[in-house]
Parts: structure tokens; sequence; C-alpha cells
């Protein structure tokens, strides 16, 4: 017997629907995207450190990846990722919340189609551009998508009262160089797992990178992690050209101490455990080794090694380019929407890992939306600055920051967010707020 996570009929209404569109097909690819998830979704032979949620998504078949973590969330808990199930569960239940309509608009079977083959290598896109459908469709609107062709067109068309207006969305993607980024460290990090492993040690190491990070020594964090091992008590602080951090003696004993009589999920919990801290979950590794859980190996008990990273980069370098802006896509919207009588644009971006970048890129941002001379009759464009988190009390957890720019005097949507359901949180943007426990 299968246990979910959490009952959501919207989740569980958008997946009957997809089934009932692909049919079969898709329970051959679900159980694939098992398979995979239970291959990737633990420390490989030899090593401590565990997965980046990416590589629990089918590199040939990510659709499958995505729609497998709304099956886990309703029906087998064993394939959820926390990290993975925020970034794609909202627009899964954004776009069950507006069904059945969603299925009678012209052109929806088609969109589905196009999510879900195999060949689609950014389903996230075609995932907003339904769930902005369901948005529209939640307001009064009537909502039709325009036929993919060679020439250049909106994404949908949507009608309110006699208007006519075309809709283009964009679903940016990580950076080349943000996912470099995070590939060196996790290559730093995986040295430091090597040697805490051989050594049965519980370490946290905290760092912040001064220098670019192409230019640090591979073995940087191991040797930072070998010195503190050294010492007794294990406490070690220092200050360098490459960066600054800590590494201290993790608490070993809270571990055991909570799982007497269970196990423990490799997650937020066992970092906030053994560090006594809560901090966001995008600036995390982790390397733990211990007894697994026969029915689902993420879950420990008897631990024997633990090391945790938490990281921040403060590079003027990385800072602006992970700040990058959006002329390119300005420029791609006006092309799409140019024969548009009305045209709007969505555009979605991750937050960065940082404040600072974050900031940068939303100043850049909208500094290009306010000069960008469009041809076409572009008259409103919002921005979504999407965070996303993995936290102990929820399922999922995904923060909104949404910017409006619009030349029109009333705004198409009463909220300018796509997802107006969760708490609001104040004036500040996401990245500002205290990482949710």
């Amino acid at each position: 017997m299968t246990i979910g996570i959490e009952r959501d009929l919207e989740v569980e209404r958008t997946l009957a629907w997809l089934h009932g569109i692909a049919g079969h097909e898709l329970l051959e690819r679900l159980q694939d995207a098992k398979e995979h998830f239970t291959r990737t979704s633990s420390p490989p032979a030899g090593s401590i450190l565990w997965p980046d949620p990416v590589d629990l998504l089918p590199p040939a078949d990510p659709a499958s990846g995505i729609i497998l973590q709304a099956y886990a969330l309703v029906d087998d808990r064993r394939f959820f990722d926390a990290r993975l199930g925020s970034r794609y569960i909202p627009f899964l239940k954004l776009i069950g919340s507006a069904l059945p309509t969603l299925h009678l608009v012209e052109g929806t079977v088609d969109r589905v189609n196009k999510l879900l083959e195999k060949k689609n290598d950014h389903p996230e896109g075609t995932l907003l551009e339904l769930a902005v459908a369901a948005r529209y469709l939640n307001e009064g609107y009537d909502v039709r998508f325009v036929p993919e062709s060679d020439k250049r067109s909106p994404d949908m068309e949507v009608a309110l009262g006699g208007t006519n207006i075309q809709i283009e969305c964009k679903r940016l993607r990580p950076s080349l160089f943000e996912r470099n980024e995070g590939i060196k460290v996790r290559a730093m990090f995986a040295k430091a797992c090597e040697l805490v492993a051989t050594k049965l040690a519980g370490v946290h190491l905290d760092v912040t990178f001064a220098a670019p990070l192409d230019s640090i020594p591979e073995d940087y964090l191991r040797c930072h992690a070998e010195f503190a091992l050294s010492r007794s008590p294990i406490q070690h602080e220092w200050s360098d050209d490459f960066g600054r951090g800590t590494v201290t003696q993790g608490d070993m004993d809270g571990l055991r101490a909570d799982t007497q009589d269970t196990c423990l999920l490799v997650g937020p919990k066992l970092f906030r455990l053994f560090t006594h801290k809560i901090v966001p979950s995008q600036r995390v590794l982790m390397g733990v080794e211990g007894t697994s859980l026969e029915e689902d190996p993420r879950y420990l008990d008897n631990f024997t090694s633990v090391a945790l990273l938490s990281w921040d980069t403060e590079n003027p370098g990385s800072v602006s380019t992970r700040a990058r802006h959006v002329r390119s896509k300005l420029a791609e919207i006006d092309a799409q929407l140019g024969g548009c009588h009305l045209g709007v644009a969505h555009i979605v971006l991750d937050a960065e890992r940082d404040a600072a970048a974050s900031d940068l890129r939303r100043d850049r941002n909208r500094e290009q939306i306010r000069t960008f001379q469009f041809k076409s009759r572009v008259v409103s464009l919002h921005s979504h600055y999407l965070l996303t988190h993995t936290a102990e009390t929820t399922s999922w957890t995904i923060d909104e920051t949404a910017d409006y720019a619009s030349a029109m005097p009333e705004q198409l949507l009463e909220d300018p967010r796509l997802f107006v359901d969760g708490v609001e949180l104040g004036e500040e943007p996401a990245w500002h707020q205290p990482a949710p426990n």
C-alpha cells in the first residue's frame, strides 16, 4: 500500500486530466521515472554526498519527472522531493484550479501534448503557459491558445468585455554560469565529504566565497575541514583571498536522540538539528551516512558521518553575472507580439540564492522594461520572481514577488501574482524574508 504526503484536490484533478489525454503511455513513462528516481535519489557507491535535485529528473524525459512529483505528493511519498515539488506543484495546482473549464479551451489538448513530449527539453515553459491560461480563466476571461507555427505568434489570446488581448509567456532557465558555480561548489564539497567519511566525523562548514569560484582550488574546503578535524574540540575560523568561513562540530547527539525510535529524512530537519540553524535551502549541500530505511533509503538512523555545507558568494563578478537582465527576452516578446492589437507578457524568473544578486537583477530588469522601445503594442508586462524552499512544516513552499508595469488604466488581473492563495509576507521581496521552518 502506497501513502501520499497530502490530499490536494487540484493536483489530483490535474493528474487525472493529464492521464485522460495521454493515456496508458504516461503510466509507462511514470514507471520509468520512478525507477530513475530510485537509482539517483541516494548517494552513489563510495560517496556520502546527496544528489542535486536536477539529477532526479530523467534526462531523456524531464516531463515525466515533473508529473511524478504530483503523483508522489498525493499517492506515493517515496518519490517526492521537496526541492522539485516546490518548483512544479504550484503550477500543477493552479492548472487544476481551472479544470474542467481549461479542458474546453481551444488548443489546450495540443498544449498538453507538447508539455508531455519526451523531446521537449523545456517543459517548464509549456507548464507556465497552461498555468497562465488557468489564471486568466479564474478571473473570468475567455481564453484560447494560438496554434504554434513557423511564424512568430503569441502563446494565447484572452478576451473580456469585447477586448481581445494577446499574451506571451517566458520561463527563464538558470544560466550556464549559475549551473557551473553550483557544479564547482559540489565538486569542492565532495572532497571534504570524502575526508569526513573516513574520519567518521560530524561537521558543519559555513562558507562565503570572495573570489571567482573557478579560481578557487578544488581541495579548498577539504583543507579547511582537515585542519578543523585535527583540533579538539572541532572549531576553525578563517578568512583569506578565496573567502571566509567556519568549520564547527555538529550535533550528532541531537540526531541520535531524534532517531531513537524512528528515522530522519535527509532534509531541513536534519540540518536544523545538526547545526541549530535555519538557512535558505538553495545554499545547502548535504553529505550524510547512516543506516538507510529499506522502504525509502532517504530516511536514515545510526548516523556515522555527517558533513553539511551552507554557502554563499559575494564576489562582485559573480553577483553581477547572475543578476542578468531580461532585455533579450523583451526583444523576443516584442517579435512574438508584433501583430497584436493589445499585448501582455508574463516573465517568470528564479530569484537568486542571495539577496544582493536578486536586488541587482530586479533593478536591472525594471530599468530595461522602463526604457525598452517596443515596436509592438505591448501594454502590460508582469515579472514573477519565484523563490522555492524546503521546510519542515510544509511539503512544498514557493514565494512569489511580482512586478507589474502597464500603460493601461486598469490591471488585467486583480492581483498581479500567479499564485494568489498563499500568505502575503509584506512589502519586502521574498529573498529578504527569513527562511521558513
